[in-house]
């Protein structure tokens, strides 16, 4: 339920506006001068104190001005349009950009973050299509060494993991060869979670095998079947975010430096952040991580076949949201089109 009149709405949305555009504190004077507010300096002001009484609002103690809050910028940020349109250079110079990567995902990830980062002027994101139910294509087992074989494991969507077994003794390269043809009549075609689920069941009779290959799988199957150990972040736009005046606080910045650094951390937030579809807004408080709490997340999941990555722009609470939001959206949008061809 909306807890706000008109002229609170009003007030409150030109009061962020202008914060995020100065980052000083906004008083009622400034607010009346500068966005155009019909009403009075003192009716500005009663309209400011009943914002900070319910905690739309904080009052800075070294000023006179008001900034938002967690639950200021969110109410701000479920009034805007996250359908709006880029301009026709904007949409050409990312569809541009994105497109003579379309079979290298690593690049093509990385060109995504660095647009990111570039049109916003805050930290882009992008994050590796996470494999959480993929399908075993095949298995295949290789003789590296008297007592090592290499295991490779093949999804549906091109993606494989390779492992490297010790083993009891030689084993000959036909032994292998019957070994993976019995191990993909029994998992190819299932999923990764179904897999773990039941290969110990699946491969019962397979256990007594003089390698202990399949016991190997068995007893490490969470391990062996599991690819979220795969995902790959990259990063572009550091020093966007460092340098905004938020971080010149020392405290600040030690607790944006710990989220960068802290990778495994910064994916899992930004998973749970974000839906299966469209664009997500997680804003300071809700982050629920005190290092997180002067930071908003803006993502988007874009598709690679059966898989999903994410992008995302992670900027201070003033960030630019309609336009970070309009940003993501067009670019997970074009990385699934590129990606589909």
């Amino acid at each position: 339920m909306n807890e706000l009149n008109k002229r609170e709405e009003n007030i409150l949305k030109a009061i962020i506006g202008e914060f995020i555009s100065s980052a000083s504190p906004v008083g009622s004077n400034t607010l009346k001068k500068r966005r155009n507010i019909k009403f009075s300096p003192a009716t500005i002001r009663h309209v400011m104190n009943d914002l900070e009484e319910t905690g739309y609002l904080s009052h800075p103690h070294t000023s006179a001005g008001r900034v938002p809050t967690s639950k200021g910028y969110r109410f701000y940020v479920d009034l805007l349009d996250p359908g709006k349109e880029l301009s026709m250079r904007e949409q050409e110079e990312i569809s541009d950009s994105l497109r003579p990567y379309a079979i290298d995902i690593e690049s093509l990830l990385s060109t995504a973050s660095r647009l990111l980062g570039e049109f916003t002027s805050d930290l882009g994101i992008a994050i590796a299509p996470f494999i959480l139910e993929g399908e075993l294509t095949r298995i295949n087992l290789f003789s590296v060494s008297s007592q090592t074989v290499m295991l490779v494991l093949q999804l549906n969507e091109g993606f494989a993991k390779t492992i490297v077994l010790e083993i009891r003794s030689s084993i000959p390269t036909e032994a292998l060869d019957v070994i993976s043809t019995k191990l993909n009549e029994k998992l190819s075609g299932l999923s990764l979670k179904e897999i773990r689920k039941s290969i110990s069941m699946r491969c019962s009779d397979l256990t007594n095998e003089s390698s202990g290959i399949v016991r190997m799988l068995i007893d490490s199957a969470d391990r062996v079947f599991d690819f979220s150990e795969n995902e790959k972040i990259t990063f572009s736009g550091s020093a966007n975010i460092m340098s905004k005046p938020e971080f010149a606080d020392p405290k600040r910045m030690k607790s944006l430096l710990s989220v960068i650094e802290n990778e495994k951390n910064l994916i899992k937030r930004i998973q749970e952040s974000s839906s299966k579809k469209g664009v997500s807004v997680i804003i300071g408080d809700e982050l629920d991580d005190p290092d997180m709490s002067e930071l908003s997340f803006v993502t988007s999941p874009y598709n690679f076949g059966n898989q999903m990555g994410i992008i995302a722009v992670v900027g201070p609470l003033r960030m630019h949201y309609e336009k970070a939001m309009t940003i993501v959206v067009h670019t997970a949008n074009t990385l699934s089109h590129t990606l589909s061809n």
